[in-house]
């Protein structure tokens, strides 16, 4: 919305912040008397353009990260199955199908420990 300027009938452009700062409406933003200089709305409106890009980045690495949990949970019960499975037919060797499918859960833990942390 254009301004008038003290004394004058001319109406002048002030600048305006990126509407998420500017708050309802979109009103125009000043310092004092005078709008905000350029430089100033281009950096606000580069910080909001990047803060946006991390929040996309950290959306993707959500999903990433659910995707490789839920394989890793799939892959814990399969596991576990092969493993009764196993237990079944060949008690005998109990203590080692159950070494063998935790080691396999734990190595499924530490892959899903390393996607959380973006290793």
């Amino acid at each position: 919305m254009p301004a008038l300027s003290a004394g004058s009938t001319r109406p002048t452009r002030q600048h305006q912040l990126p509407e998420p700062l500017s708050g309802p409406g979109g009103r125009e933003v000043s310092i004092g008397r005078r709008p905000v200089p350029a430089r100033i709305v281009r950096a606000v409106d580069h910080g909001v353009a990047v803060e946006h890009g991390r929040g996309i980045v950290m959306a993707a690495r959500a999903r990433a990260l659910e995707h490789v949990a839920d394989e890793a949970l799939q892959a814990a019960g399969r596991l576990s199955q092969s493993e009764a499975f196993w237990t079944r037919h060949a008690p005998q060797g109990a203590v080692r199908f159950q070494a063998i499918a935790d080691l396999a859960a734990m190595a499924l833990a530490d892959i899903v420990a390393d996607a959380g942390r973006g290793d």
